[in-house]
């Protein structure tokens, strides 16, 4: 089976998998699980919006608590266009068959 991921080019810092929606609030780096994708397509999807910058959802509730609005928020980071990333293919193998 084939995988993809996000890595910085010529190096091992991978994007990590986060255990929340957090996903464009990450850095790369080699000490974590790298986040995997099982398209292509879906790990190109996911760098575009991770070169954009930190997203973020602010809710705001009414006085009974009930959800009011949500607005998806962009905090740009220009450096993040320069970083020279690459979506790599990688197979996913069992181990001990």
């Amino acid at each position: 089976m084939n995988v993809w991921a996000i890595r910085l080019r010529g190096t091992d810092l991978f994007l990590p998998d986060t255990p929340s929606r957090c996903k464009t609030q990450v850095e790369p780096c080699s000490n974590d699980v790298p986040r995997i994708f099982t398209t292509r397509k879906g790990a190109l999807c996911a760098l575009t919006w991770w070169k954009k910058g930190v997203t973020y959802i602010t809710r705001t509730r009414d006085w009974d608590g009930y959800l009011e609005s949500e607005c998806q928020n962009l905090e740009e980071r220009p450096e993040r266009a320069d970083m020279q990333m690459e979506v790599i293919e990688m197979e996913l193998v069992e181990i001990g068959r």
